[in-house]
């Protein structure tokens, strides 16, 4: 459960420096909790992020 959640925390933290270079001076908390949309679970908002880039990558197909 443990490596499940560090993977999980591992992956939004990298989508959170992606954004942070397109957003100066906008703290990382800041921006982690406006990906994740405030959702108290990690795993709802990873599972979220991840159908997003799904998504995405159907429709530039």
């Amino acid at each position: 459960m443990n490596a499940i959640r560090d993977e999980i925390d591992a992956f939004i933290d990298a989508r959170v420096a992606e954004i942070g270079k397109t957003c100066p001076g906008v703290p990382s908390g800041v921006i982690r909790n406006s990906i994740t949309r405030g959702l108290g679970c990690q795993c709802a908002a990873y599972l979220e992020l991840k159908a997003k880039d799904a998504e995405a990558q159907k429709g530039a197909a």
